[in-house]
This record gives C-alpha cells, sequence and structure tokens, in this order.
C-alpha cells in the first residue's frame, strides 16, 4: 500500500478541490513511492513552492511512509488502520469486522490507497470507511479497476462506487476518476451510468485504477436501503410497463434476432477469426477511453 506519482496527484488534486485534509485516517499504513524529485515536482506543479530541504523532511522524518506529506498539506491528525502491527499502523482492526463506535465520525478524510481490494467482506469494509467519514468530509480511494487479476480479491467497476456513495447512503460523489497505471497517463472523468442509461464499461490492455472522491452530505444509515445495478433496476421499473404494452415488440425482437444470428452463421469460421483479429489490430492505435462515456481532464494547470 503506497502512494505513487499518480497517487500523489490525485491527492493534491483533492485538496485543491478544497477536501479538509486537517484530520486523516488511511486504510493501511501509506508509505511513499516515488522519489524526491517526483514529489518536489509534483508539489510545484499544484503550486507548492517547497524546498529541497523540506521534501528531505517529507521522506525520512516520518521512515518513507506518507505521515509527514499528509502533514505539510495540512493535516493535524494522521492515523492508520491495519490488521497486523507490522508497519506501525495506529489502530489494529480487522476490516472484515465492524468499526468500534469511537471511530465513527472522527476523520475529515479517510484514504484507501489500495487497500479494500484486499478484504474478503468489501460491504462491511467500505461501510467502515464510509462510517470514520464525519459530516462534510471526505472519501478518498484509489482502487484496481482493469488487469488486476491476481493483485486482491477484487477488480471494481465504476458502478459499484456510484451505487455506494448515492444520498441513498448520506454521500455524493464528486469526482470519479480512471487512468492507467503508466507514468505520463492520461486522466478521465468517468460518467455515471444511471445518467446514460447504459453500462461504463471499458476494454484495455493496460493496468486500470479508479479514483474515487465523495463528500459526506448527511447522516443516515448505511447500506439500509441495498445497492442495485443501475440498468437492472431500470428494467425492473419498467417491466410491468413493457409487459402490457410490447407484445409486438417482442415479436419483431424475435425475429431481428434470428435474422442476426442466420447472417453471423453463415460466415465461415476462417473469416471471423480474421475479422476479429483486424479488429483487435485496428483498437490499438484507438484509445480505449469512449467519448460518450469518459472526458479528459488535467489535474493541474501548468504555472
Amino acid at each position: 500500500m503506497g502512494l505513487d506519482v499518480n497517487g500523489i496527484k490525485l491527492l493534491l488534486y483533492a485538496k485543491s478541490l478544497g477536501v479538509d485534509f486537517s484530520s486523516i485516517i488511511t486504510i493501511g499504513r501509506q508509505s511513499l513511492i516515488l522519489n524526491q524529485y517526483d514529489l518536489i515536482l509534483q508539489l510545484r506543479n499544484f503550486g507548492y513552492q517547497i524546498t529541497e530541504n523540506e521534501v528531505f523532511d517529507v521522506f525520512h522524518k516520518s521512515g518513507g511512509y506518507a505521515e509527514n506529506f499528509l502533514q505539510y498539506l495540512g493535516a493535524r491528525v494522521v492515523h492508520s488502520v491495519d490488521y497486523s502491527d507490522y508497519e506501525g499502523a495506529t489502530h489494529l482492526h480487522d476490516m472484515n469486522s465492524f468499526i468500534s463506535d469511537n471511530l465513527k465520525g472522527k476523520f475529515s478524510l479517510v484514504i484507501d490507497g489500495g487497500s479494500l481490494e484486499h478484504i474478503f467482506n468489501f460491504p462491511i469494509a467500505i461501510k467502515n470507511c464510509m462510517e470514520m467519514v464525519r459530516l462534510g468530509g471526505h472519501y478518498l480511494g484509489i482502487t484496481p479497476a482493469n488487469n488486476f487479476m491476481g493483485h486482491g480479491f477484487y477488480q471494481f467497476s465504476p458502478e459499484l462506487y456510484f451505487s455506494v456513495f448515492s444520498m441513498d447512503n448520506g454521500y455524493e460523489l464528486e469526482k470519479m476518476i480512471i487512468f492507467e497505471d503508466k507514468r505520463s497517463t492520461r486522466y478521465y472523468l468517468v460518467k455515471n451510468p444511471m445518467e446514460l442509461n447504459k453500462r461504463v464499461t471499458l476494454t484495455n490492455s493496460i493496468s486500470t485504477y479508479i479514483n474515487v472522491i465523495a463528500k459526506k452530505v448527511k447522516e443516515c444509515e448505511i447500506f439500509e436501503k441495498v445497492p442495485q445495478q443501475s440498468d437492472y433496476v431500470q428494467i425492473w421499473n419498467t417491466h410491468l410497463i413493457v409487459n402490457n404494452n410490447s407484445s409486438k415488440l417482442v415479436r419483431s425482437g424475435r425475429r431481428d434476432n434470428i435474422i442476426y444470428n442466420m447472417l453471423v452463421n453463415s460466415i465461415p469460421t476462417a473469416l471471423k477469426l480474421y475479422i476479429v483479429e483486424k479488429v483487435v489490430w485496428l483498437k490499438r492505435f484507438k484509445t480505449p477511453f469512449n467519448k460518450t462515456i469518459y472526458e479528459q481532464i488535467r489535474l493541474f494547470e501548468n504555472k
């Protein structure tokens, strides 16, 4: 668990949006996994006039962990929670089980820098995170999406976080950013599948992260209403209307499916494989981030 160049950029971006860094708890103790030059460069990109001696202190006074960096950004309190004491976390707790009341509503910012995918009982773990945020505070998560098989128990879809950080659970999801795990990456805002009326998908070949910035706007019982996938909710809500008015549409749809299947089945297998191979080859030269779903953004402006 640690903050690389992209993780640092996203924290600085959240700070620039007005996220309160005064009281922080991290899920797992976060280390700094970048060099001093990269850290000073990113801070200066965001307008911080930091000296080399100050950056040296940020790295070494907390033994390579992120506490001093977070304090530089304004944190008066920096705690961490972990299953084991092997990295010196301030709170020992198995996030598979519910947190104690003394941690609820205590922090202006809860940071998951890549821990929740390793916790089997994800609904309990994310609820714990949400409950530790005080009213008006934020949850900030950097979590794996595509191409992380074997890294943890899970890879996450945007739909999950749009459903979790909803008004039903007392949260407003302010930003969801997706980016590929490379040094000179591009950042994209992700649109809500409920607003698009379609699934938010991505097919790419590079390890990809989702960054979530969500604000706690009211106190309520989290997951009192269990999240459901948005496109199924729409289908269920319109089911009776469709049943009452669409017998003709259903019949025509069946004819369309039959004709489509006949056309596809008439194509020789060798030709199908050739077409697929060419499509895959051509896609290498196109971004997988469809503009109807993803909007490219800059995290900072050049000074």
